[in-house]
């Protein structure tokens, strides 16, 4: 299948990083749909406000109103004649989103999932099933967001700078090169699979590791200090550190070398080689970024539920230690009350029951492993319709 450069994009999820998305790409001259799912206090936050100024106003690294041709929350609507469908929600709404994509999306389109988290690609691809999808599909995932973003007001997203590299990887592998034929404008770079891809996530060392050790501190004064500048200290830097020294070792056991935290702060972000903890301060992106104003925040439970919770599991599968990994799982789950490794990405939540390392990688890598396990979802889903 060989594709040209799209002309119209539908991005799905309308938050910061959907918002930053559209104007890019709108600026960048491409047609661009925008959904939200129907949330009342969603809709009036960010969908209204676009749909009365016609647009969405990009301030910081880019500038200008960038025309929106369409704002929707009917997914069938959105995604009619795009070339290209971005998820941009919240890693935990993959399987949901692909279960309500499953009667809309055809085998022409392709599927991104921005900044998926680990094992998002066969999260959505037990939605698209689970909703009746059984063609064939080209599903992507990002290992970050394109651009560093905050909602700045109401239709407004403040962009504070575009990612060097933005890593993607594929579930069929091998169709990387699709993404930047269609899209030239993002700075994609290949990952040979999805679970390379996957086991890049620094979410856990990034977010779920400050987001514990300052629980107090949010609580206290969430909003009013600077996440990274003050809330990463030398002592919280090390315990991200030991969690990133944690995901490095369950790579190894997969056969992967992923780039260490430092590393990809460095090529990805632009900031300056050197210990963690001189890295994270002097990267210029995250120099004005303010703390979560409350615990109930996506960069501990989303990052727990799709990034700790995966890497956990495949360190159990390979039968790594990780401490400290386990640890942040259990007070999270703590801080918030809930049970986040139940309702996170598991290897029995996927399907990934009775796999070992090497089905596992042989799944992600090779075609006639996903064709198998693709096939027994689909009958599974048949026979519990």
């Amino acid at each position: 299948m060989t594709k040209t450069k799209a002309r119209t994009v539908a991005v799905l999820g309308a938050g910061s990083s959907g918002q930053a998305m559209a104007a890019f790409l709108s600026l960048s001259g491409y047609r661009v749909h925008i959904w939200n799912r129907p949330d009342e206090s969603e809709v009036h936050r960010w969908l209204e406000p676009i749909t009365e100024q016609g647009g969405i106003r990009a301030q910081g690294w880019m500038e200008g109103t960038a025309k929106i041709d369409l704002v929707t929350t009917e997914l069938a609507t959105a995604v009619t004649g795009a070339d290209v469908i971005l998820i941009t929600t919240t890693a935990d709404a993959l399987q949901s989103i692909g279960k309500l994509l499953a009667p809309h999306i055809s085998d022409s389109q392709c599927l991104i999932l921005m900044s998926s988290g680990s094992l998002g690609t066969l999260d959505v691809w037990r939605g698209l099933i689970d909703g009746g999808f059984t063609d064939d599909l080209v599903v992507g995932e990002t290992t970050t967001t394109p651009f560093g973003s905050q909602i700045a007001g109401p239709g407004s997203v403040h962009i504070s700078g575009q990612k060097k590299q933005v890593g993607i990887a594929s579930l069929p592998c091998g169709h990387h090169h699709v993404f930047t034929a269609l899209l030239p404008e993002i700075p994609f770079s290949a990952v040979t699979d999805v679970l390379e891809s996957g086991l890049d996530n620094i979410g856990p060392s990034l977010h779920v590791a400050p987001m514990v050790l300052n629980a107090g501190w949010v609580e206290a004064q969430g909003g009013k200090f600077l996440y990274y500048q003050e809330g990463i200290t030398p002592s919280v830097a090390a315990v991200a550190e030991r969690v990133d020294e944690e995901r490095l070792a369950i790579a190894r056991a997969y056969g992967c070398r992923p780039p260490t935290l430092s590393d990809y702060l460095t090529n990805a972000v632009g900031a300056p080689k050197g210990t963690l903890y001189d890295a994270i301060h002097g990267c210029v992106m995250y120099a004005d970024v303010l703390s979560p104003v409350h615990l109930d925040h996506r960069f501990l439970w989303e990052d727990v539920i799709a990034g700790a919770v995966p890497l956990l599991c495949l360190a159990e599968l390979a039968e790594v230690q990780a401490p400290t990994l386990a640890s942040l799982v259990a007070l999270s789950s703590a801080l918030l009350g809930r049970d986040l490794r139940a309702g996170g990405r598991t290897t029995e939540n996927l399907g990934l029951g009775g796999f070992t390392v090497q089905s596992l990688r042989e799944l992600v890598t090779g075609g006639e492993t996903f064709s198998d396990w693709k096939n027994k979802a689909i009958a599974m889903a048949g026979s519990s319709a």
